[in-house]
């Protein structure tokens, strides 16, 4: 071996700060040190993570997240959510993927040699891990229509019509594309075939590559508005490769203009507090985060509060109604059978019928799927436990968060009157801790003090939104979200937010912008789709456009 080119011993560690430079942050991204006045001793001198975001002890945070994560565990599974149909669970997952793509790496920091991580997201919320880097870089994502191989491809791929349709109204009857196998690849698996997507964890399981297959749907749709008003039969209009060109950049820029519409009108306004939501929506001044990114405290800790909403089973179509939630997990390469074909008038309320599928209430509760023992993370010592909120316990603890007492001392600091004092929250929590749980025990009694004294975002951030109803999420964890969310939306001023302030309005701009105004294609995207605010309506939408019960 060669050794490395800088003296001293170089020392494998992975603790936390691999990124964050051993600082607890307030918001910062994916390897951005926050500045040295957000640091913030947690749990004091004789807590498990030291003021510069080091874990003491690795076996006794184990322990003590292995507690908390029984607590958690032995919680009754939560009751259904009135207000948040089961749809949003999958969106939201969808939203993340285009949010944060952790890149995994080395880096050398003075005599050690740490994993780092950076967020391949550079530009947020405009669909990258829909369209990638676009139909030249990224041509399995895409259709190959042209004869003429200079022609840029404008569709995005999908499979073909199910040959036993549903007779559904809002079920696609559609997979993902899928390529076959190589000769070299038979021995793998009889049908084990890869998705042609752009970000393959939209594949992760059936859910996803379903609502992954909607938004395929609704970009041709919104391609083929603007095809009939700019042919490429036109040349003496535009080049035809030119036209081409132009026709994607419009039909992506119309469907990233209404995606941000959804996100904001639709989705923020069912998962924050109505108070926190209703300051970030009109107040576009607004930001307490001064970093630019991704907030760890978004990725590591609130936004996974969407783990909570998942069900043990779902009513997935006419012919398969209660699926378990298992069944949708598979080997990502592996074609979607019949049974997870979605009905997604059964997973979002339409029309006033209600959906069929509703999310479960958001606290420190999990349904038996994602507390499982099978699903997540088998026991790799004496000390671990099984199941996914253990793991988001853990994750959060080393990822080097500021501490829940700081987060509520800043954000009371910057005038948000809704945060409770954290000191106001040691009561209900210790109550709740002692109920069904090993911290009944006298042993166990530092270990509560402990959790009491610095809880872990990502549980406070579930207990918080339990104690405010569970419908959604509570103060300090929609502040998180909004800072990160419409932040995004703010520091990516794609799309043409500021020409007009109605989406119909911005995609009239759009299609003028990119086309001359006597093409008539923006006149048409804001007659056909300027009324699409919701997903209900994009389904609708796509229901007019298309005959999902044929394919």
């Amino acid at each position: 071996m060669h050794g490395h080119p800088f003296p001293g011993p170089l020392q494998l560690w992975w603790g936390p700060g691999a990124t964050q430079g051993g600082v607890r942050s307030f918001f910062h991204d994916f390897g951005k040190k926050p500045s040295p006045n957000k640091m913030f001793r947690a749990g004091g001198e004789d807590g498990l993570i030291d003021a510069a975001g080091r874990v003491r002890s690795r076996e006794e945070l184990h322990l003590l997240m292995a507690s908390l994560a029984d607590r958690m565990r032995n919680e009754e599974v939560p009751a259904d959510n009135p207000t948040i149909p089961s749809g949003y669970t999958y969106l939201l997952q969808f939203i993340s993927h285009d949010i944060a793509d952790s890149i995994v790496s080395f880096e050398i920091s003075g005599d050690a040699l740490t994993p780092g991580a950076h967020n391949a997201r550079a530009r947020r919320l405009i669909l990258d891990s829909l369209y990638g880097d676009g139909p030249e870089e990224c041509p399995q994502a895409y259709q190959f229509l042209e004869d003429n191989a200079l022609i840029p491809r404008t569709l995005l791929r999908i499979g073909p019509p199910r040959a036993d349709p549903l007779p559904d109204a809002f079920c696609p009857n559609r997979d993902i594309a899928r390529c076959k196998l190589s000769s070299e690849d038979q021995g793998l698996k009889a049908k084990l075939r890869e998705g042609l997507i752009a970000d393959p964890r939209n594949d992760s399981h059936a859910l996803i590559s379903q609502l992954t297959v909607l938004f395929h749907l609704f970009h041709n749709e919104i391609a083929n508005i603007v095809k009939r008003q700019v042919p490429a039969s036109q040349p003496q209009m535009l080049p035809k490769r030119e036209a081409a060109f132009r026709r994607f950049l419009c039909a992506r820029l119309a469907v990233t203009l209404i995606y941000r519409n959804i996100i904001k009108k639709d989705v923020l306004s069912k998962i924050l507090h109505p108070a926190i939501y209703e300051r970030y929506d009109t107040e576009p001044d607004l930001q307490v985060d001064k970093f630019s990114g991704v907030p760890l405290e978004f990725s590591f800790g609130a936004f996974r509060f969407g783990h909570a909403l998942v069900r043990d089973k779902y009513n997935v179509n006419s012919a398969f109604q209660e699926m378990d939630t298992i069944g949708a997990l598979r080997l990502s390469s592996e074609d979607i059978t019949r049974k997870w074909l979605v009905d997604w008038a059964r997973f979002f309320t339409i029309d006033g019928v209600d959906a069929k599928n509703l999310s479960k209430m958001i606290g420190p509760s999990h349904s038996k799927f994602i507390k499982g023992d099978e699903e997540f993370d088998p026991k790799v010592t004496g000390y671990d436990v099984e199941g996914l909120p253990y793991r988001d316990l853990l994750s959060a603890s080393f990822a080097g968060l500021l501490s829940v007492r700081a987060l509520c001392d800043k954000l009371r600091e910057e005038g948000f009157t809704q945060v409770d004092e954290f000191e106001s929250w040691h009561e209900p929590m210790r109550n709740w801790l002692i109920q069904k749980s090993p911290f009944t025990r006298i042993e166990y009694q530092a270990k509560l003090d402990l959790i009491l004294k610095d809880p872990p975002l990502e549980f406070f951030v579930l207990f918080e939104a339990r104690q405010y109803g569970g419908c959604h999420l509570g103060p300090v964890g929609s502040i998180i979200v909004a800072e990160s969310i419409f932040g995004a939306l703010k520091e990516n001023h794609y799309g043409l937010e500021g020409s007009g302030s109605e989406l119909k309005d911005r995609l009239r701009t759009a299609g003028d912008r990119i086309f001359d105004p006597q093409t008539g294609v923006g006149a048409a995207l804001h007659d056909e789709a300027g009324g699409i605010d919701s997903m209900p309506a994009l389904l609708k939408f796509l229901k007019q456009k298309t005959d999902f019960a044929t394919g």
